[in-house]
């Protein structure tokens, strides 16, 4: 297991909180600027989707910044925005994908409605009580 110190920055870019995660070998790798780099896949319910970078002029000839394919299963994530916002599109994501995997067949507009307060609101919470965060790695067995 490697240990990686994540911290929360606010807006402005000061530390609001910092905890540590562990993360098994291979799984996560650092970018160029030591972060740590956007995954390269994720497992939502029983299907595994290829993470990739949507590129810019994708998306402004889309008008989005974020995509999944559930036929192709993969999600593309935009990396020319700041982190902030690449971590709620990562987010918006994986709630289609929850939606689409367990059979919650919605409108187009209240599915966007409700994966964008999801991300939004789940990103807050987990932002400002990283504590709750560590709590639950526990519960689950991934300890902290």
């Amino acid at each position: 297991m490697t240990k990686i110190l994540a911290r929360a920055a606010d807006a402005d870019g000061p530390v609001a909180s910092e905890c540590e995660v562990r993360i098994k070998d291979g799984v996560a790798d650092l970018d160029e600027d030591g972060a740590i780099a956007m995954p390269e896949s994720l497992r939502i319910g029983p299907f595994d989707y290829t993470v990739v970078e949507k590129p810019e002029l994708e998306c402004e000839k889309s008008g989005n910044i974020g995509h999944l394919d559930s036929g192709a299963f993969e999600i593309g994530v935009a990396l020319h925005v700041p982190p902030q916002r690449q971590a709620e599109v990562m987010l918006h994501e994986v709630f289609h994908g929850v939606f689409r995997g367990f059979g919650f067949d919605l409108d187009h507009d209240l599915e966007e409605k409700l994966v964008t307060l999801l991300a939004q609101g789940m990103l807050q919470v987990m932002r400002d009580n990283p504590e709750m965060i560590a709590w639950i790695y526990d519960r689950i067995g991934l300890k902290p």
